[in-house]
């Protein structure tokens, strides 16, 4: 019953649209034209609109880099105790004081394991002492400086 395909012909719909309403056809071209153009927007993403927005609204943060949730900082299955986030939080606050602006602070119990660019990370070595310090002031046991540099979602790749 539905293995032969229907004979019907239908119009082109520009000759459907020019029989019947010529006056909708630019109306119909602009809205193609938007479609495209929030399919494209879509595609960058939203942190490309929430960049133009800060940065016309003049805010300060307008170049600064995205920070996830703190208790991404936290491995899957370690529960999230009252002080853990302030934490991370306190540790990473002391870094980004010291002029690094792109990191992460990994909490494993007593270890916080610092992740930075590679580019940083020769700074980081210089400062050691102050970064050990300021990072054991905040609660840690430990600090570790990965050498794998910065990576996003580098906590729970051994999950998957």
């Amino acid at each position: 019953m539905f293995a032969r395909r229907s004979k019907i012909k239908f119009p082109p719909l520009r000759r459907l649209f020019l029989n019947n309403r010529i006056d909708l056809l630019p109306l119909i071209r602009r809205q193609i034209q938007h479609l495209r153009d929030l399919r494209a927007l879509e595609r960058k993403g939203p942190a490309l609109l929430q960049f133009n927005l800060a940065k016309s609204l003049d805010l300060p943060v307008w170049n600064k880099p995205s920070m996830p949730c703190t208790s991404s900082r936290v491995p899957h299955g370690t529960p999230i105790v009252p002080g853990l986030l302030r934490q991370i939080e306190t540790a990473e606050s002391a870094m980004l004081a010291m002029g690094f602006e792109q990191l992460r602070v990994r909490h494993h119990g007593d270890v916080a394991r610092i992740e930075l660019p590679a580019e940083d990370l020769a700074r980081a070595i210089e400062h050691r002492e102050a970064i050990t310090a300021a990072v054991k002031k905040a609660g840690y046991k430990f600090v570790t400086l990965d050498l794998a540099g910065f990576k996003s979602g580098s906590l729970h790749a051994a999950t998957k």
